[in-house]
C-alpha cells in the first residue's frame, strides 16, 4: 500500500529527519515534509532522493507560531495529497530565553509545540478519517519532544 506520511519540523540532525530516513525505504506514497526555515527540510529531501531515486517527497514551508502559516500549509498539503495516513507532529522548540509571543499573541513555546500541531491536524482532519493506517488499524498522529525523556521518567505516568 502506497502511505502519504505528513512529518512536521524536519532538518539535518534532528528528529524529524530521522524519522524520514527510517520511513524512506518503506514508503511507496508521499513523504511530506514541513520547516520553519524551507531550505532544511529541502536539504534533507535532496539527501534522501540521492539516497532512494524513486522516493516521492513533497516540501512545504510551515512556521507553526503563525496561525497563517499553518493554515497554508495545510492547503498545501491538501493539494499534494487527497487522503493523509500518518501525521507525525515533530516540531518544536525548547528553552526559548525570553517570553516570547507570536503575531496570533500566545506564548511561542505554547504556540510551536501545541497550539499548531492541534490547528494542522484539526485542518488535516478531513484528510485522516477516510482511510486506515496498516500498521495500527487507525489514521495516526504521533506528537514527539527531543526533551521528553530528559525531564522526568514515563514510568511516572504508568508507560514503563
Amino acid at each position: 500500500m502506497a502511505y502519504v506520511i505528513v512529518i512536521t519540523g524536519v532538518g539535518f540532525g534532528g528528529l524529524g529527519a530521522a524519522v524520514c530516513e527510517a520511513l524512506a525505504p518503506y514508503s511507496r506514497g508521499l513523504l511530506i515534509i514541513t520547516g520553519r526555515d524551507i531550505q532544511l527540510p529541502q536539504a534533507v529531501a535532496k539527501a534522501l532522493i540521492a539516497q532512494y531515486a524513486d522516493l516521492k517527497i513533497s516540501v512545504i514551508q510551515m512556521d507553526l507560531s503563525l496561525t497563517k502559516s499553518v493554515e497554508n500549509a495545510a492547503q498545501e498539503i491538501k493539494k499534494v495529497a487527497s487522503r493523509i495516513h500518518v501525521l507525525v507532529n515533530n516540531a518544536g522548540v525548547m528553552c526559548i530565553p525570553d517570553r516570547t509571543l507570536t503575531e496570533p499573541g500566545i506564548e511561542a513555546h505554547l504556540a510551536i509545540n501545541y497550539v499548531g500541531h492541534f490547528l494542522l491536524a484539526k485542518l488535516l482532519a478531513e484528510h485522516t478519517r477516510t482511510v486506515t493506517a496498516y500498521l495500527v488499524g487507525a489514521t495516526l498522529i504521533l506528537n514527539s519532544s527531543t526533551r521528553e525523556t530528559e525531564t522526568g521518567s514515563f514510568s511516572a505516568f504508568g508507560f514503563v
